[in-house]
């Protein structure tokens, strides 16, 4: 039982994270905070596009995660099965906001150029 409340744990350590980008985003390019990628990074406009982008789909993602964890509470099955779904599912919100916003901002470059 301990599993669900770690994976829980995460899911809302991802969702403060995707908060944290939106309320208060990085005013400035930093190599410490924020959403990091060379074409993120490349201009500030890049830079404040990609960081808004990846904090709407990391708030999304972690509320599907929890909610994940939620119905893991109540639906008895193999406990192994149900890890191996949360971390794949965890895998896949984190590759989507990755690529997302990558083509979002490719795009945007693209329009600019």
């Amino acid at each position: 039982m301990d599993y669900k409340f770690a994976q829980l744990l995460i899911s809302i350590i991802l969702l403060i994270a995707g908060l944290m980008l939106k309320i208060t985003p990085p005013q400035k390019i930093n190599t410490v905070f924020g959403y990091r990628t060379s074409l993120s990074m490349s201009n500030h406009e890049s830079w404040k596009l990609g960081n808004r982008i990846s904090a709407n789909i990391l708030i999304f993602g972690s509320l599907f995660l929890i909610m994940i964890n939620v119905v893991s509470f109540f639906v008895k099955s193999n406990e192994i099965l149900l890890t191996a779904v949360y971390l794949a599912s965890v895998i896949v919100v984190l590759a989507l906001t990755f690529l997302i916003t990558q083509k979002r901002l490719k795009t945007r470059l693209q329009k600019r150029n």
